[in-house]
C-alpha cells in the first residue's frame, strides 16, 4: 500500500529544512563535510573515516564535534516554542484568500475624443501623380574636385 503524501505546509517544511542543512554542510570547510557526509550519509565508522582521510578515530571524533558545532551556529538553535510560532505563520498564510487585483484598461481608439491642435495633416501623393516632373539626381562632387586638379 503506498503511503500518503505529505500535506502541502508540512512537505514545504521538510524541503526548506533540507536546503538549510545542505546550505549549511557546504558552508563547511571541506575536511568536515566529508566527516559529515561520511558519517551521516555514507553510515561510515569513525574508525574508517580516519583511515579515509589519513588521522586517528580521536582526531575524526574532533573534527565531527566542531563541524556539528558550526552547523548548530550557523542553522540557529530552535525550540519547540519557535517551530510552533512557524507552523500557526504557515497555517495562518495558508488560510488567507487571495485576493485578484482589477487592471484598467485603455478605452477603445473609437470612444477617445479626438484632441484638436490647430494643425492639418493633408494626404501624401508621390510627385508622379502630382503632374510635376522627376528631378534629376544630384552631380556628384568627385566630378567636381577631379576638375578643379
Amino acid at each position: 500500500m503506498p503511503s500518503e503524501p505529505d500535506a502541502p505546509d508540512t512537505a514545504y517544511e521538510k524541503s526548506e529544512t533540507r536546503d538549510r542543512v545542505r546550505a549549511a554542510i557546504a558552508a563547511l570547510p571541506l575536511r568536515e563535510q566529508k566527516v559529515i557526509g561520511l558519517y551521516y550519509y555514507g553510515e561510515v565508522t569513525m574508525k574508517e573515516i580516519g583511515a579515509e582521510i589519513g588521522v586517528n578515530e580521536s582526531r575524526v571524533s574532533q573534527l565531527h564535534a566542531r563541524a556539528i558545532r558550526r552547523l548548530r551556529d550557523s542553522l540557529g538553535e530552535m525550540g519547540a516554542q519557535q517551530v510552533a510560532e512557524m507552523r500557526k505563520a504557515f497555517i495562518a498564510f495558508a488560510a488567507k484568500k487571495p485576493v485578484m487585483a482589477k487592471a484598467t484598461l485603455p478605452q477603445p481608439q473609437e470612444a477617445r475624443t479626438p484632441q484638436t491642435t490647430g494643425a492639418v495633416v493633408l494626404p501624401y501623393k508621390p510627385a508622379a501623380k502630382r503632374g510635376v516632373a522627376a528631378v534629376p539626381a544630384p552631380v556628384r562632387a568627385t566630378r567636381r574636385v577631379a576638375a578643379a586638379r
